[in-house]
């Protein structure tokens, strides 16, 4: 069972994971869209939930899934450590991430702003806008003693107006691959820092069968240092 965090819009990521077969549970802090979306048949259970003080008990749920609402959370480590401790197996972050900053990394700030999307540091509600950082994601999986991650970098685009066109057969949706194919060239070229990471943070050390997987998605794996004063599980 699955659990998705910060899955205010409707439920889709609950949703997405229901059309594949997993029975997965939709959480928000409000319930503003999920009764909606329970009651149109979108999704099949949901929840109310604090990311920073979830309700389950520990291990309760085999995997967390949370995408692109850890960065608005009040405080983002507080969340992640209630994931990881109602995760059975492991928590998967979707986030915008931060890297060691490249030459085109001003041009790509200065783009965004000139189509109107945000660049600061904080939101109209006050919160900061937090970007994963895998360096320090591992200070703070060390901090508690987990082996270790799996990380996706990628890249996307989005462009004012776009939002309804389909991904395929309109002019839209070629443009906005055609950009994230030229940032995927410069980022392999070292020119320009990966936007979104995908990160699979392992509760216990993974197993074959879930490396071939992670190596199969074309992850590369985190290893951390164990504690030598701590017995890890």
């Amino acid at each position: 069972m699955w659990l998705t965090i910060g899955d205010g819009r409707y439920g889709s990521d609950a949703a997405f994971l229901g059309r594949h077969g997993i029975r997965a549970i939709a959480s928000s802090i409000t319930d503003t869209t999920l009764r909606h979306a329970k009651a149109a048949g979108y999704i099949e259970e949901y929840r109310v939930e604090n990311a920073e003080h979830l309700s389950l008990a520990d291990e309760s749920i085999d995997f967390v899934l949370c995408k692109e609402s850890y960065h608005h959370f009040p405080r983002p480590p507080v969340a992640l450590y209630e994931m990881l401790r109602v995760a059975k197996h492991a928590v998967i972050l979707i986030e915008p991430m931060e890297e060691t900053r490249r030459i085109l990394d001003a041009a790509k700030a200065i783009a965004k702003s000139t189509i109107g999307r945000e660049t600061m540091v904080f939101e109209p509600s006050g919160n900061f806008l937090y970007r994963l950082n895998p360096r320090e994601l591992g200070k703070l999986l060390c901090a508690i003693n987990l082996p270790g991650f799996a990380l996706r970098p990628m890249n996307d685009c989005y462009l004012p107006g776009f939002e309804k066109a389909d991904a395929l057969g309109t002019w839209a949706g070629w443009l906005s691959r055609q950009i994230v194919n030229a940032q995927n060239i410069c980022c392999r070229l070292r020119l320009l820092s990966w936007g979104i990471g995908i990160f699979v943070i392992f509760k216990s050390v993974p197993g074959p069968a879930m490396l071939s997987v992670a190596d199969r998605g074309k992850f590369s794996m985190v290893r951390l240092p164990a504690n030598p004063y701590i017995v890890r599980s």
